[in-house]
């Protein structure tokens, strides 16, 4: 929990970096094949299954990102992710 929140929080200055504005970022912790009991709630981080797609969407942002933000961030991540090709 406490990597995932720290991790979060290196995205958020990166993206608000790459970006050049505010993007909110939570983390979430998903453990494939778990029950979990959505009953008891954190402030702090989402855990989920993966499977409950609307405990999922609840944790999104209190204000929906832009078409334009959206777009803003596909691109970074892109171009971070993106592996280089190597002419032999």
């Amino acid at each position: 929990i406490e990597e995932a929140t720290q991790q979060a929080q290196w995205l958020k200055q990166w993206l608000n970096d790459a970006v050049g504005e505010e993007i909110d970022v939570h983390p979430l912790l998903v453990v494939p094949g778990w029950h979990i009991d959505h009953q008891v709630k954190s402030d702090e981080i989402g855990i989920t299954n993966g499977a409950d797609l609307e405990f999922i969407s609840s944790m999104s942002a209190k204000t929906p990102l832009s078409q334009s933000q959206m777009n803003q961030i596909t691109h970074q991540f892109e171009q971070k992710c993106t592996i280089p090709c190597f002419k032999l």
